[in-house]
């Protein structure tokens, strides 16, 4: 299997699971999780937690993407363009590799960085050109960005809700527990 088969597989399986959770999140609607968080009850939308689970899988496919199938990928194009360059004086039509080299970066508008802000890669971020690293980071940062301002708006409007406490007999409560009742009486 190719490189190119193997990238392309996992980012195949990586929409088919972000498909997967959007699917969730219309099946999940109007639902929520009680969460406790030091001793305070929180009811959280289940909206929330699904935005903020895509978070780790993004990321973790963005690593395997980037940092394991990616690597392969530029070895293969450079050691192609290496043994196009060893031999370009016999055979002159050979430059698959420089081809690569040459169509794969997109330009974009300079004033589309802010847009793009979560891109780091530095030839993107000092002319516009964007490489294949640059994609990568584009595709995945960009699910990861928008999860994080869906889960933070979902959070704010409401999408977090403390539980209030229940109001107990102090005395009652001071039995069950076996302590002493220290509070006042309920009037």
């Amino acid at each position: 299997m190719h490189f190119n088969d193997m990238e392309m597989k996992v980012r195949n399986l990586f929409f088919t699971i972000i498909a997967a959770m959007l699917g969730l999140i219309g099946v999940s609607q109007g639902k929520s999780v009680l969460i406790t968080l030091a001793e305070e009850k929180y009811v959280v939308s289940s909206l929330i937690l699904i935005f903020i689970s895509m978070i780790p899988i993004t990321l973790l496919f963005y690593f395997i993407d980037r940092f394991w199938y990616h690597r392969l990928l530029v070895g293969a194009v450079k050691k192609c363009i290496e043994i196009e360059n060893a031999h370009k004086t016999l055979l002159p039509e050979i430059s698959l590799g420089e081809a690569i080299s040459r169509e794969s970066p997109v330009g974009f508008p300079m004033w589309t960085r802010w847009l793009f802000f979560f891109v780091r890669e530095k030839r993107f971020r000092q002319s516009g050109q964007l490489h294949s690293d640059g994609k990568i980071e584009l595709l995945y940062k960009s699910v990861i960005t928008v999860a994080v301002l869906l889960a933070l708006t979902f959070g704010w409007f409401g999408g977090v809700t403390p539980q209030p406490r229940p109001k107990v007999n102090c005395v009652l409560a001071a039995l069950l527990e076996k302590i002493e009742p220290t509070c006042q009486r309920n009037k």
